[in-house]
């Protein structure tokens, strides 16, 4: 009897993918969001930005200027992209497909209080407490070194710098989502302004046929005449 063979694994379906220059201005949007760069969504729709066009983007020139991508790591990131979508044929469509996607923000914008907030978020409050000493925003915070940590931050935990410098370099490429950088206080709000207020019950409305049950003389000689 021949010996058995081991069942072939089952086969990976391949990625769905779309020609890149085939993409809308619409698409276009949805993939900046995907890869954390959607504050310059509405720049890119304005000045028409489809896939043809960012297929034609080959260097970091030509997303700087009117496009407005600022950020040297950010334009590296697309530019790799681009190159990456080129060379394997087509975006991954689930990138490209109208989801929602939660907003994000780029590294280098945030100010002391949100830098503060984006550590205590990663569970590293110690450090918080140091950065917020130091004013340590975004951008100094998205150029930051473990020689930095641990000489002016005084972060003397091996861990911790390596669980910061991961994370700040994840955020340089991906950006910060929105949601855990928001002030608190905002948060709050925006719970109360979603909730329908229904504290005053129909028991506690006034209806129009009450009258008032200690009617004075006056009111009494009116009633009969």
């Amino acid at each position: 009897m021949p010996p058995l063979s081991a069942p072939a694994a089952p086969a990976t379906p391949a990625t769905k993918r779309r020609l890149l220059s085939t993409l809308t201005v619409e698409e276009v949007g949805f993939l900046l969001v995907a890869l954390g760069l959607d504050k310059h969504v509405d720049n890119f729709s304005r000045f028409g930005i489809d896939g043809v066009v960012l297929a034609a983007l080959k260097t970091e020139k030509d997303l700087e200027g009117e496009l407005g991508v600022g950020s040297h790591v950010q334009r590296l990131n697309l530019l790799s992209h681009i190159k990456d979508w080129t060379d394997k044929k087509g975006v991954p469509s689930d990138l490209i497909a109208p989801k929602v996607f939660e907003r994000s923000r780029a590294l280098s914008e945030l100010d002391v209080h949100e830098t503060c907030r984006l550590l205590e978020a990663i569970e590293l409050p110690g450090v918080r407490e140091k950065a917020l000493d130091f004013r340590l925003d975004g951008h100094m915070l998205s150029v930051i070194t473990e020689d930095d940590l641990k000489k002016e931050l005084k972060v003397e935990s091996r861990l911790q710098r390596s669980k910061l410098l991961k994370k700040v370099g994840e955020y340089n490429i991906n950006g910060v989502p929105a949601s855990i950088i928001a002030d608190p206080e905002d948060r709050t709000r925006a719970a109360r302004a979603d909730t329908y207020d229904e504290r005053t019950t129909l028991d506690e409305r006034p209806t129009f046929d009450e009258r008032p049950t200690d009617l004075t003389v006056e009111d009494s000689k009116l009633a009969h005449k």
